[in-house]
């Protein structure tokens, strides 16, 4: 750029950019020199004095390289820029054994960002998502999380490229070998340009992604229907099937008759049901109960068994945390692939099952004259399964 008659300017370079002044081409020498210190803000503040790194390096060092000719310009990410015109240039720094301990501390930095990086990430998911891989699958959330992973990706990519790069550089001064500042540095610029090229399709992905997610193909949208007006037969066993007969009434007190019904590719069949209602039977005796039930149909079955395992391991956390009654229930022995019995966080007796890509998740409460057993309405939810 020099020859072009275009200089660096004082602390040109920022946010990736960089500014020149215009002037007469001449030939100026450029010096990367690493920072003896981490640059990142936490600390700044923990090693020596903060400024010392927010402006620019020492004024001992200054003093060093000006003797040599060499005058700071800016920073440049984990390094200051120096420059000094001629073509008879003295080295401040020219023992190759010496400059790669400079180039171990950079990288050293560069692989605690890389830890922070993942830490930080992961208390950021804790502390904000409950959610799962499984219950983004689920839920057709996928497309909505893909704008987020790119950039984390990505990130990382540039994190791990510059230890290696850095690391490679090295263990070359290591064994001696000096640095060759007149070789041509176009030949080396392509992975440069592929970096350039990567974060522009990261910025359209993260734009497409989201333009995808909100189209009308995966796009998850929810239908609400009141317990009597739901169309069709559930494909499980609800409070009207369980129930003696007699006259059946839903009972709004209290409690909401509702089913929620969504779709998505992954997992075509979801529905949420809750039901309660009252059966008097001929002899004048009343069945009550509530069902509250999650009901999901999967395109494959190792999709099934993850949202299987998944409910139980959240049902387990729910219930030791919230319930004062949390127990395992015994169940007999029933044609399912998978199934489980608890106590839930509300004090009722529940059902975790699988029956091939179908799993049933059901809570039922009974209050009234005449109560079925738990070996009685879990074995007709397995069997209304199995048709």
């Amino acid at each position: 750029m020099a020859r072009q008659g275009l200089f660096l300017q004082k602390e040109g370079i920022a946010w990736g950019l960089v500014r020149f002044q215009p002037g007469e081409p001449k030939e100026v020498e450029y010096r990367l020199v690493s920072r003896r210190k981490p640059q990142m803000l936490w600390k700044r503040f923990l090693f020596g004095n903060p400024e010392e790194y927010l402006d620019g390096p020492k004024e001992e060092e200054v003093d060093l390289f000006a003797r040599f000719g060499w005058v700071y310009l800016s920073k440049c990410g984990n390094f200051f820029v120096y420059q000094a015109e001629g073509e008879q240039v003295l080295e401040v720094d020219s023992d190759p054994q010496v400059q790669a301990i400079s180039i171990q501390a950079v990288r050293d930095q560069e692989i605690t960002s890389l830890v922070l990086f993942f830490i930080n990430t992961a208390i950021i998911y804790s502390l904000n998502s409950s959610w799962s891989l499984f219950t983004i699958l689920n839920r057709g959330w996928l497309p909505y999380f893909i704008p987020v992973l790119l950039p984390l990706l990505w990130l990382f990519f540039l994190l791990l490229l510059q230890i290696c790069t850095l690391d490679r550089l090295r263990r070359k001064l290591a064994r001696g070998v000096p640095l060759d500042h007149r070789k041509p540095w176009r030949s080396r610029s392509g992975l440069h340009f592929i970096k350039c090229a990567g974060s522009l399709l990261v910025v359209l992905g993260f734009v497409g992604s989201w333009a995808y997610a909100y189209s009308g193909d995966l796009y998850v949208s929810s239908e609400y229907f009141d317990v009597r007006e739901y169309p069709g037969d559930p494909p499980f066993a609800t409070v009207a099937d369980l129930a003696p007969p007699g006259e059946y009434r839903l009972n709004h007190s209290h409690f909401s008759n509702g089913v929620t019904v969504w779709s998505n590719k992954l997992v075509p069949v979801n529905i949420s049901w809750c039901e309660k209602a009252d059966v008097t039977t001929d002899d004048g005796s009343v069945f009550t109960a509530a069902l509250c039930l999650e009901y999901y149909e999967a395109e494959t079955e190792w999709l099934a068994k993850g949202i299987a395992k998944e409910r139980k391991q959240e049902e387990e956390e729910m219930a030791k945390k919230y319930g004062d009654s949390y127990e395992v229930l015994a169940l007999p022995d029933l044609p399912a692939d998978y199934a489980w019995a608890y106590v839930d966080a509300w004090n009722h007796p529940a059902l975790l099952v699988r029956v091939g890509r179908k799993v049933l998740q059901a809570s039922l409460e009974q209050t009234g004259d005449c109560q079925m057993s738990l070996e009685e309405w879990t074995a007709q939810m397995v069997e209304a399964l199995m048709d």
